[in-house]
């Protein structure tokens, strides 16, 4: 139950918190990819100040399915993202 409420409020403050961030980058001429770039890392930093308030067992939990699918612990990169979906997602 905890992780499911972690999951959501990381959800909701990260859609807050980019939602204004993209559109103060774009305002200032950011490309989208620089938006992108600055709205994966906001994503990322939410998801280590969330898994900090997680037990180790439920941070691992994440980390090792994450590391799995994309070869990094707090999820896809930028990079990642660009190059598509993981294999067997569409």
């Amino acid at each position: 139950m905890r992780v499911r409420w972690c999951a959501a409020a990381l959800a909701l403050s990260a859609a807050v918190a980019s939602s204004s961030a993209a559109a103060d980058m774009r305002d200032a001429g950011a490309i989208d990819e620089e938006v992108a770039r600055e709205l994966v890392d906001m994503r990322n930093q939410a998801k280590a100040i969330t898994r900090a308030g997680m037990t180790p067992e439920e941070a691992r939990i994440l980390e090792e399915r994450n590391t799995a699918k994309y070869g990094n612990p707090l999820g896809p990169t930028a990079d990642r993202i660009a190059t598509g979906p993981p294999p067997g997602l569409s």
